[in-house]
């Protein structure tokens, strides 16, 4: 796919036109890929008598393509119009049905159709970071806050980045080969190709899958330093252990590749340990 020369949106006109000629480009295929094996443990789940909504769940989160397939589809407006917004996938389940969600297990798109490996592995690599990401979060909830909402919110937090990496796969190796690894580098690079910033991409993303306001809302990665004091709105507090979950998976994917010292990780669950009223479970 050619590059377009998308300028920089300073104004809300010019961030508005940039979103639509980018939304333009992703829109011709609406779903990510999914991966085989996660699949297949989903469809023998919804073959299995004795399995329980909690473990179908469960796999399915696992997987990031399934997940979004799922909301967006139980999100679509004939749903909302009889159940409102869906937020977590145990819902979604529970609406569509058992077969419905082995049916859409069996009709996704494997990775395996990109001919281009090297594209895939990529994409994996990205769907790889997004779960530690969640499991990271989820491991650093507090009492009193739904852990789906957190993995959800922790998972989406990187679905810009993991919708370039599987449509605009030239775009983000540009991004990725600029930052280097550095998050500020990153979010220049994402601004001077795309004109716009990974959340706003998100957001645009996920209104047009009618994902509902309040799992957007968890989505949106939460500026400054972690906050020293309890927060006690649940959305702010979510999306900050989102934000910890994507730090401390990419302190800890860094540190895998060679590229950074085990210290940094350490250093990343410091900054957010006992902050935001959450505290890692033991």
């Amino acid at each position: 796919m050619a590059e377009t020369p998308m300028g920089a949106a300073d104004t809300q006109a010019g961030r508005e036109d940039a979103l639509t000629a980018l939304w333009q480009r992703l829109a011709q295929d609406p779903d990510f890929p999914a991966l085989s094996a996660q699949v297949m443990r989903v469809v023998a789940l919804t073959e299995d008598e004795r399995g329980t909504l909690n473990a179908l769940s469960e796999a399915v989160l696992r997987d990031p393509g399934l997940t979004q397939r799922l909301l967006r589809i139980v999100n679509a407006a004939q749903h909302r119009a009889h159940h409102g917004g869906v937020l977590t996938v145990t819902r979604a389940i529970s609406l569509v049905g058992v077969q419905a969600v082995r049916g859409l297990a069996l009709s996704v798109v494997l990775l395996a159709q990109w001919r281009q490996r090297a594209q895939a592995m990529r994409l994996l690599d990205r769907f790889a970071e997004s779960l530690l990401a969640a499991e990271l979060a989820v491991a650093f909830y507090g009492a009193g806050v739904s852990r789906e909402a957190v993995f959800l919110g922790a998972l989406f937090q990187g679905l810009g980045p993991m919708r370039v990496e599987a449509f605009l796969p030239e775009l983000a190796q540009k991004i990725q080969s600029e930052a280097q690894g550095d998050p500020g580098r990153e979010a220049l690079a994402v601004q001077r190709h795309l004109g716009v910033s990974y959340d706003d991409l998100a957001d645009r993303v996920a209104q047009q899958w009618g994902f509902p306001d309040a799992l957007r809302r968890t989505m949106q990665r939460p500026a400054g330093p972690p906050p020293s004091h309890s927060l006690r709105d649940e959305t702010e507090l979510i999306r900050w252990m989102g934000a910890a979950g994507n730090d401390m998976a990419r302190a800890r994917l860094l540190r895998a590749d060679g590229r950074d010292e085990p210290a940094v990780f350490s250093a990343v669950a410091r900054r957010y340990q006992g902050r935001c009223g959450a505290h890692p479970r033991r």
